[in-house]
């Protein structure tokens, strides 16, 4: 398989170093992948009133990301990428948009909000500037984003022990002070290299579209790479937001799925593709990452001395196997470590990922001076009136208000409506809270 070397980077104080590697897009959580990672791809994808540019507007209907169309070569990365599909492919901020259907999905759902937000401030706010519509849309926008990870998402995957034992969880009510300058909240090279990767053991084989009348298209995981010209189709985009919200994910563990050992980004079924494992490992081998058994001491404060040590938190035979592939227990590459290890307390991870997931959510939450819920600076801060109507938000919400025919889903939406407390509900029950924008009338602004 082809690999190509991450891009290598000087050092802050540009001195001569061993290879670190380079960040291409922003490493904080501040909705890059909605807005892009510089100044010049934040203007190119804006619109006239403070919104962000969509494809041509169906009538009655929600839209389209912009469309690669007609786009100068070399202008807009994500366009370039897609080759001689460009003419099916969308832009957004984040290049890799195109890379499959669900991740578009995504996209899109926060373009909308976005969209939708501008349009009720400008209609609130007569008054006000393009440009004050849509840095006000954009604030909103990424502090409902901020939200829905820290409040619903990342405490799923590391579970709420480990939330509350290191302040991960949002304020209920009120301001936070929760802000220290003093981190580094850089992007862990363990973190992106190993631990962040282990979504992928979760991907399905197959995943599902959904029509209003629950007839269902069933699409080989395969065939979703750099495909976006069905998300064109009438109704599609809402049937993949009900696939997913009814379509439970793979277990967290040692199993991955064909499409992605063999047929990563296939270009056609039967030519083969790469092996996302591989890859994987390869990509920690790349950036230099010491092996598992250190992490392994830094995390959980025993280093393992032989593979009978491991027994703590890896099944036997998976021991066995490594011991057929690593001569040390020092070998075992992060990425296999991690991925071998049995879930740790509430945490759907073991000690050891969910140890390197913690550390970089909870240093880019705390060294965020830009987070959503702070107080410090009242020059940033959201009046209390405001971030009360920010903590209602919910992915739930975001997929009631920014599709066109979903009209109910569970609260929850990141769980599977499994229990009667998560039920799926009508999207106007007051279980699906809204956000109501006129607490962000002008008078009520202060700046």
């Amino acid at each position: 398989m082809n690999f190509a070397r991450s891009l290598s980077s000087p050092s802050l104080k540009c001195e001569l170093q061993t290879r670190e590697q380079l960040n291409q897009i922003t490493h904080w959580i501040d909705g890059s992948n909605i807005y892009g990672s510089t100044v010049e791809e934040a203007m190119y994808l804006r619109s006239s009133r403070g919104k962000l540019k969509i494809s041509s507007q169906r009538a009655g209907l929600n839209s389209n990301l912009p469309s690669c169309q007609g786009e100068v070569k070399g202008k807009v990365t994500g366009c370039d990428v897609c080759g001689s599909k460009k003419n099916d492919c969308f832009f957004a901020g984040d290049f890799r948009v195109n890379e499959q259907l669900n991740l578009i999905v995504l996209h899109t759902l926060f373009m909308r909000e976005h969209n939708r937000i501008a349009t009720q401030l400008a209609t609130i706010n007569p008054r006000w500037s393009d440009d004050k519509i849509y840095q006000e849309a954009r604030k909103i926008n990424i502090a409902e984003y901020q939200h829905i990870i820290f409040k619903e998402w990342l405490p799923i995957i590391i579970g709420n022990t480990f939330m509350k034992s290191y302040g991960l969880f949002p304020r209920e009510s009120g301001f936070s002070t929760d802000y220290n300058d003093d981190f580094d909240t850089r992007i862990n090279n363990e973190f992106a290299g190993a631990a962040f990767r282990f979504g992928h053991s979760m991907v399905p084989k197959t995943f599902s579209s959904v029509s209003r009348q629950r007839s269902e298209t069933v699409l080989q995981m395969s065939q979703q790479f750099f495909s976006p010209a069905t998300m064109k189709s009438t109704g599609f985009l809402d049937g993949l937001v009900r696939g997913m919200t009814e379509q439970g994910g793979q277990l967290w563990d040692n199993s991955f799925v064909e499409d992605l050992r063999n047929h990563l980004f296939e270009s056609r079924p039967g030519r083969g593709g790469l092996d996302l494992v591989a890859v994987n490992i390869q990509r920690g081998r790349d950036h230099g990452l010491p092996g598992y058994n250190m992490y392994r001491e830094i995390c959980t404060g025993s280093k393992a001395k032989d593979w009978a040590d491991l027994r703590k938190s890896i099944e036997p035979r998976h021991i066995e196997e490594m011991k057929r592939v690593y001569r040390n227990v020092d070998d075992i590459d992060l990425y296999v470590g991690g991925f071998l290890e049995a879930a740790h307390e509430d945490s759907i991870l073991g000690p050891v990922f969910k140890c390197i997931i913690g550390d970089q959510f909870a240093r880019l939450k705390k060294g965020d001076r830009f987070f959503y819920d702070l107080g410090t600076d009242k020059n940033l801060a959201f009046s209390l009136p405001e971030l009360n109507e920010v903590r209602k938000t919910s992915m739930a919400r975001i997929i009631c208000d920014n599709t066109d025919d979903v009209d109910s889903i569970q609260p929850l939406a990141f769980k599977m409506p499994t229990s009667k407390a998560n039920a799926v509900r009508s999207c106007s029950e007051e279980s699906i809270p809204s956000v109501n924008l006129k607490v962000f009338k002008s008078s009520s602004f202060g700046r």
